[in-house]
């Protein structure tokens, strides 16, 4: 590997070749590479040997990786490989995301169109199902870790496609068991379940929360609007997930998308008879 000061660009990385740093240079850098063995386009994380916090990086960075590549699904992003190099340097391969991630959606747009509110948080709500199915929890889903990947929302339409992937999710932990690490800070502290924060063993209802919380800033963002009525049926599914007792959340994420599906039906019922009295 050539010294931490250049570009790796045009460099092979375990049957990698890395085709553009897209990223600023720093301790991990983000590279779009195109694997040779596989003959797809890929996303190369590189952090370089000898980097300050170079110990804390592998750890992390490849507990995340296992946590997500325990997991296919259409939602989530697929991890190929995780290693080191005989330098050193640590390397994460997933499949290439072009989109939009969803926490730079919002700061342009502040919140979203009803309709594609509940598209988003549906398909998140189906990712995170899939690590509830393994008996795993997440806790750390924030707008930070979802890309919006088609659709109207980045102006790329394929019907049948999916339109977001979950692709940071931290370290993650089975149900039953407290979440390891520290505790985050700033923003996305707020979408960390009560219980989370207190280290306490965490159920499916710590995503639940997180959830909530996310389908809240979708609908309203920073502003006191429209979108989320009081007394509504989606009002009253955000303040279902965002109890502060677990017990008192939707029991899993199969039941709070069937509540979803009931909040869309009255809204979009609502929305006809709106209509059709202007």
């Amino acid at each position: 590997m050539n010294p931490d000061h250049l570009n790796l660009t045009g460099f092979l990385l375990n049957n990698t070749l890395l085709v553009e740093r897209i990223t600023e240079p720093g301790e991990l850098e983000v590279y779009a590479g195109r694997h040779q063995h596989l003959r797809r386009p890929v996303t190369v994380q590189v952090i370089r040997a000898g980097t300050v916090h170079h110990a804390v990086w592998e750890e992390q960075v490849a507990a995340e990786a296992r946590f997500l590549a325990q997991v296919v699904h259409p939602n989530v992003v697929h991890v190929y490989d995780v290693g080191m190099e005989d330098d050193g340097t640590i390397y994460v391969i997933t499949e290439q995301i072009d989109g939009c991630p969803l926490d730079q959606i919002l700061a342009d747009r502040t919140y979203l169109e009803h309709a594609y509110a509940l598209r988003v948080t549906r398909e998140i709500a189906r990712g995170i199902a899939a690590f509830h199915r393994l008996g795993l929890v997440s806790s750390e889903l924030d707008p930070a870790s979802v890309v919006v990947v088609n659709g109207p929302l980045v102006e790329r339409d394929k019907p049948g496609a999916p339109w977001v992937k979950l692709l940071d999710l931290g370290v993650g932990c089975k149900v039953g068991t407290p979440r390891s690490g520290d505790v985050p800070s700033g923003e996305a502290r707020r979408y960390l379940a009560p219980e989370a924060v207190r280290r306490e063993p965490l159920t499916e209802q710590a995503d639940i929360y997180s959830l909530g919380i996310l389908l809240r800033d979708l609908l309203l963002g920073g502003m006191q609007g429209s979108n989320l009525v009081s007394g509504s049926s989606v009002e009253r599914l955000v303040s279902g997930c965002t109890a502060p007792q677990p017990r008192d959340r939707p029991t899993s994420v199969l039941d709070f998308l069937d509540r979803l599906d009931t909040a869309e039906a009255n809204w979009s019922f609502g929305a006809a008879i709106q209509s059709s009295l202007r």
